[in-house]
């Protein structure tokens, strides 16, 4: 849905999307993308990562977590206007970076953002068999692909505050 989204509007950046396995093992698809792009040179290229994971639930549909280190705290508050610009949510930046497929981009030195349900109110089902579809809630799950959304695109247009390295 967000590459459908992006590539309809002709951006000004070349970006990936892609879906890795293997993050309950160690991030194992995370791991493999980057060194993969370190071996050839082209990590260099990659400028900001964008991470989604877990955007099924949240207790109350209010808060969305922006993970990041603190070297890169200045692009999720940047989200975080972002979030309150074209969603319903609220958002809640959070420091260090601890579990997720953004995690070896940022030892890389990349600038990343993960776009995660609000943790202390993430889903009871979290590693349970409930875990299911009729426990999701599609509508929060929306508002946090709307976030990403509108962040690649003002990322494409150049409208990100920020000097990606």
């Amino acid at each position: 849905m967000i590459a459908k989204r992006i590539t309809s509007i002709s951006p000004k950046k070349t970006f990936i999307f892609f879906a890795t396995n293997g993050e309950e093992q160690g991030l194992r698809g995370a791991k493999h993308f980057v060194k993969k792009y370190k071996a050839s040179g082209d990590i260099a290229k990659i400028k900001f990562v964008i991470n989604m994971d877990m955007i099924g639930y949240n207790k109350d549909n209010k808060l969305v977590d922006l993970e990041t280190n603190k070297k890169f705290v200045a692009y999720a508050e940047w989200m975080a206007k972002v979030v309150t610009t074209y969603t319903k949510l609220e958002p809640n930046i959070v420091t260090p970076a601890w579990g997720s497929d953004h995690v070896p981009f940022l030892k890389e030195g990349i600038p990343s953002v993960l776009t995660i349900e609000h943790w202390p109110t993430k889903t009871p089902c979290y590693h349970r068999g409930c875990d299911t579809a009729d426990h999701l809630t599609y509508e929060y799950g929306a508002e946090i692909i709307k976030l990403n959304i509108a962040a690649s695109y003002l990322v494409s247009e150049e409208k990100i505050p920020l000097r990606v390295k």
